[in-house]
């Protein structure tokens, strides 16, 4: 594949990212995880994007171009404001010993 038509899928992807964050299309999962005894202790948070052509996509498929782009930054903003949502739910629900765990990126550390 020519070096342009890389470039093209490229802005193609940061384009249609930039599209999902304005549309809303991302969404955030919680994974319960649980003590030998069955206790929840923590849930860990799981970003999927809901694209309106292919359905559910895995991070696996976007994270790259979202750092490479910049579009992480704001991105983030929003995964831990989600998250800290989340964890303010589990303490309502009478689960105030269960951590929120969230997967960063070192420019959103250094941001």
């Amino acid at each position: 594949m020519p070096d342009g038509d890389v470039m093209s899928e490229r802005d193609d992807l940061v384009s249609q990212l930039t599209e999902a964050m304005d549309n809303g299309q991302f969404e955030m999962f919680f994974q319960p995880e649980y003590d030998a005894a069955g206790t929840p202790i923590a849930v860990e948070s799981l970003l999927r994007w809901r694209h309106p052509q292919r359905g559910l996509v895995p991070p696996v498929v976007f994270l790259a171009i979202l750092e490479d782009s910049g579009l992480i930054l704001p991105l983030g903003r929003w995964v831990l404001g989600e998250a800290c949502a989340y964890y303010f739910k589990l303490v309502e629900a009478g689960w105030p010993g269960v951590t929120v765990s969230v997967n960063m990126s070192a420019s959103q550390l250094h941001d």
